[in-house]
């Protein structure tokens, strides 16, 4: 979380292309396991959950 260490990552990522393909594949992966869908209907679960609280 220092200045140092995240001028430090933006070197690497900059200077590694194999790094660079691996987190941009790994990123695809992670993005590929989400949906506006599915996200929607965990807000209406905590809307509902608080609704039920008051």
């Amino acid at each position: 979380m220092s200045v140092e260490s995240i001028r430090a990552g933006i070197l690497r990522l900059t200077s590694d292309a194999h790094l660079r393909e691996q987190l941009r594949s790994a990123g695809r992966v992670r993005a590929a396991r989400y949906s506006w869908q599915r996200a929607g209907a965990q807000m209406l679960e905590i809307v509902r959950e608080a609704a039920g609280r008051t």
